[in-house]
């Protein structure tokens, strides 16, 4: 029983670990960080553009670099669009010479009442970063 508890605990360290350096890897230093981690952020629907200074003062960032860096984000973000803006808007072969009728649903998943899924006003006030 001892043996196996050890070892259980051996493994659950070793696994520790290797999580730890991988969150190092993408996550450590967040002025460093790879700036697409970032543009994942700012797509999701529940973070957005706001979240970016938020988690970098979270992190230890100065007021000044978050927003340099929520800067940088942004431009990024356009850069993306402005090149794939030119792509999209090309017709393709199959698809240039039919004609569709659809209909557009919004569906919300996840968050869309903070106060449901136990986020206090503390919680919301990155929400509001601008």
């Amino acid at each position: 029983m001892l043996l196996t508890q050890t070892y259980t605990s051996l493994i659950l360290h070793e696994m520790t670990l290797s999580m730890k350096a991988k969150f190092d890897k993408y996550w450590g230093d967040l002025v460093k960080v790879n700036h697409f981690l970032f543009v994942g952020l700012v797509l999701d629907p529940r973070c957005k553009l706001g979240y970016v200074p938020h988690i970098l003062k979270r992190r230890g960032c100065s007021i000044d670099e978050a927003l340099a860096k929520k800067d940088e984000i942004k431009s990024l973000v356009f850069k993306l669009y402005d090149e794939y803006v030119p792509s999209s808007n090309q017709p393709s072969g199959s698809s240039a010479n039919s004609c569709s009728n659809t209909t557009s649903t919004t569906t919300t998943i996840g968050w869309a009442d903070p106060k449901k899924h136990g986020m206090g006003k503390n919680e919301q006030k990155w929400m509001k970063v601008e």
